[in-house]
């Protein structure tokens, strides 16, 4: 038998730890709030207007005065900096795979960081649920105003998707 024998169940992790965490980076582009506008001679006509995407929360939304939406920010830079160093991870585990060295295996590490990044991902989600419920006036709810963006979704969901693939792939097995 060859010594480099290659273990697909942690190439899939990785790849797909990988996939996740470059998804994460690609889909923060997304919008993170709509507001709902709209109304075309008494009928009701909504239209679903961007606030912008995540990246621009992230880079201009230093002066927030609303606290939720500014914990949502902080959130989100946490957010994208789990999902780089889950990619990073998963690229340095992956290579340690093909290479076979078991020195390399960060599968671990790999796993704790993908744990804290579904929690920053799901703090981010709850700070902007909080913001739009914050946001009614009178007797219309924040609901009926704001609709939470794509970007927001996609981060919770690709956060979880990068924690199934941590625990997709093998870590080291100690010797006895």
């Amino acid at each position: 038998m060859s010594k480099s024998k290659f273990n697909l169940r942690q190439i899939f992790g990785d790849a797909f730890l990988i996939i996740a965490g470059a998804l994460t980076l690609g889909l923060l582009a997304l919008p993170y709030l709509f507001v709902k506008t709209g109304t075309d001679l008494g009928i009701i006509k909504t239209e679903n207007v961007s606030l912008g995407s995540c990246y621009e929360l992230i880079t201009e939304g230093s002066n927030i005065t609303e606290e939720a939406l500014s914990a949502s920010r902080i959130f989100l830079i946490l957010v994208l900096v789990f999902a780089c160093i889950v990619t990073l991870l998963g690229i340095i585990d992956l290579i340690a795979s093909f290479m076979g060295k078991k020195a390399f295996n960060v599968t671990f590490i790999s796993r704790i960081a993908s744990a804290i990044f579904v929690a920053v991902a799901v703090a981010a989600f709850i700070c902007i649920v909080v913001f739009v419920s914050k946001s009614g006036y009178g007797d219309v709810s924040g609901f009926d105003i704001y609709q939470i963006g794509t970007g927001f979704i996609m981060a919770l969901v690709f956060s979880v998707v990068a924690l199934l693939a941590s625990f997709v792939a093998q870590t080291k097995k100690s010797k006895k």
